[in-house]
């Protein structure tokens, strides 16, 4: 195969997060630059309130930042705009709220480099708790950008069910855009639609036209957990969502539907509230109780999704 040119873009997108975004860029002066060709960071600012604008502007006076704006709502369209803005062969996108090892954009630029764009890439998130970790009971529940994650020690190929965190992954430049970036239906901050799922639909057209992911245990970061998501709010909000996106994907048989939900599903919803407000009034509601409502009103939601006609193959740019 031939090499690949390996000139570095890192695409990451803010919100009203000015102080963590500082302290990830603080850690960023500490990169290595890859062994061949320039890097740059495309910081977009997705709408922020805060001090972003002046933490972009005295960072860029010590790194290769360019700051975006991006006035559209939403995670994925930020990601967009990065991706539009980029001027890097390999992309790598991350967070305002990670730590990266020096030898970071060198690990995925000589990955890059010995497999082009026959691959994407990711490594490990090792979770940085602000308070307590996650319960045992919420354990099973959390995403991976919450608990972490960690495939072992050794470099592989991921499985068909295996998708790296939106925080630490990279891939060519020209495979995302083919594979139409993110798709703006899905993903935190946009008004509409699940919260979840924009990095797992791109992650699976990539792997659907034949691109592998390539796992890379040395490329791994940590990720900043503020403790409100730690809790059940905020894990089984995103499970609940997960579930829309596993349903709308789905094929359905040609189940009698009542606004665009099968009919019998909807003894499954009132048996899971029924058993959630029953639970709640004698004072014994426990998680399996919240668990079993949430992933009902979840599946309820990606046959809506179906019915409103999204088919799971439509992307939006």
């Amino acid at each position: 195969m031939t090499a690949a040119p390996c000139a570095v873009s890192i695409v990451l997108s803010t919100r009203n997060n000015a102080a963590r975004l500082a302290v990830t860029l603080g850690g960023f002066r500490h990169l290595g630059s890859p062994p061949s060709g320039a890097w740059e960071i495309i910081a977009v600012d997705n709408g922020s309130t805060d001090a972003t604008a002046q933490v972009l502007a005295a960072a860029a006076g010590q790194l290769p930042l360019r700051a975006v704006s991006c006035p559209t709502a939403g995670l994925s369209a930020a990601r967009n705009a990065g991706i539009a803005a980029a001027k890097g062969r390999l992309l790598i996108f991350t967070d305002d709220d990670v730590t990266v090892p020096s030898d970071w954009l060198a690990t995925y630029a000589a990955a890059y480099r010995a497999h082009g764009r026959a691959c994407f890439y990711g490594g490990p998130i090792t979770s940085q708790y602000e308070g307590a970790p996650v319960a045992d009971d919420l354990l099973p529940y959390a995403p991976n950008s919450v608990k972490g994650l960690d495939w072992g020690p050794a470099s592989r190929f991921l499985e068909e069910k295996e998708w790296f965190v939106g925080a630490n992954w990279a891939c060519d430049a020209g495979l995302v855009v083919e594979a139409g970036g993110f798709d703006q239906r899905f993903g935190l901050g946009q008004p509409h639609g699940p919260i979840v799922g924009e990095e797992n639909l791109l992650m699976d057209t990539l792997k659907a036209r034949g691109i592998r992911g390539l796992y890379l245990p040395a490329a791994g970061i940590g990720h900043w957990v503020p403790s409100w998501k730690t809790g059940p709010s905020h894990i089984l909000e995103r499970w609940e969502h997960s579930l829309t996106v596993r349903t709308w994907r789905e094929p359905s048989p040609q189940w009698k539907t009542v606004f665009g939900v099968p009919r019998w599903h909807y003894r499954e919803l009132l048996a899971a509230g029924a058993g959630l407000v029953v639970a709640t009034l004698a004072g014994r509601r426990r998680i399996e109780h919240i668990v079993r409502f949430r992933r009902a009103c979840g599946v309820a939601r990606g046959h809506r999704l179906k019915a409103k006609g999204l088919g799971s193959d439509v992307r939006a740019g």
